[in-house]
C-alpha cells in the first residue's frame, strides 16, 4: 500500500500512530494471508460498512473483509488523509484512494478505480490506536457511482 505521509487537510499533522494504523488497514487489505491481523485492527465492537452490507464485531469483520476482498488480487494507494480534530483529538478520518484490482481468472482485466474510508478513530486504554468505524464508498466508472 502506498501512503503520501503529510497530504491532509489545513496542513493538520496527522500522529504517526493513525497513520501507521491506516497503512496496515490497507496493507491487510491488499494481502489475503493478514485476514486475522485485519480484525485485530478494529475494537471489538467495531463496524465495517461495505458494499452495502454492515459487519459488527470480529467474526463479522472476518466475514466482510473476505467478502469485500473476494474476487481478485487487490492494490490500495491511499493519496490523502483528511482528518477532523487536531493531534490526539482526531477521532474522524476521510481517506481518499485509488484501487487497483485484478480479477481472478483469465483474461479478465485489470480495474482502476477510487474509493474513499470514513473512519472512526478509538484510542483504547495504554493509547493503543484502534478503528471503531469504518464506511467504503467506492466510484467504479462503468457502474457509475456506488456507496457502501
Amino acid at each position: 500500500m502506498g501512503i503520501h505521509d503529510g497530504k491532509t487537510h489545513h496542513a493538520t499533522r496527522i500522529p504517526k500512530d493513525i497513520t501507521d494504523l491506516i497503512r496496515r488497514l490497507y496493507d491487510c487489505l491488499d494481502d489475503p494471508s493478514r485476514i486475522d491481523e485485519f480484525a485485530d485492527i478494529f475494537t471489538d465492537d467495531g463496524v465495517l460498512k461495505v458494499q452495502g452490507k454492515i459487519f459488527q464485531g470480529t467474526e463479522d469483520i472476518l466475514q466482510g473483509q473476505t467478502i469485500a476482498t473476494a474476487g481478485g488480487s487487490w492494490q490500495h494507494t491511499v493519496e490523502a488523509i483528511y482528518p477532523f480534530g487536531s493531534g490526539d483529538e482526531i477521532e474522524w478520518l476521510m481517506v481518499n484512494l485509488r484501487v487497483d484490482m485484478t480479477p481472478h481468472g483469465q483474461g479478465r482485466p485489470k480495474r482502476e478505480f477510487e474509493s474513499a474510508a470514513r473512519i472512526q478513530i478509538a484510542r483504547e486504554v495504554g493509547r493503543r490506536v484502534r478503528v471503531k468505524y469504518l464506511q467504503v464508498y467506492t466510484y467504479i466508472p462503468e457502474n457509475k457511482a456506488r456507496l457502501a
